[in-house]
């Protein structure tokens, strides 16, 4: 993880955002975050929504509807109902 979010840096990554346990990412720094993820309604579990600043302040200034990459943009990825 360490290698992965200094490398988003260095490609000038403000942000980033996961789906993900809540209790694997917090220590790399992610906390959970308002921002909707591309699917909204289908996440019934907020907690495991988090996003990292890279940039100090990025995460604030957002707004407008999230994306991810095509093959991610299925709604049964985001769908945190079965996990619990």
């Amino acid at each position: 993880m360490e290698t992965s979010i200094e490398h988003l840096k260095s490609i000038g990554t403000e942000a980033v955002f996961v789906l993900g346990v809540p209790t694997f990412y917090p220590r790399y720094g992610f906390v959970p975050t308002d921002k909707h993820t591309p699917y909204p309604d289908l996440l019934t579990a907020p907690e495991a929504w988090m996003s990292l600043e890279l940039t100090e302040g990025t995460v604030g200034n957002l707004s407008g509807k999230s994306q991810a990459i095509p093959q991610f943009m299925e709604a049964h990825w985001w769908d945190t109902s079965q996990h619990g």
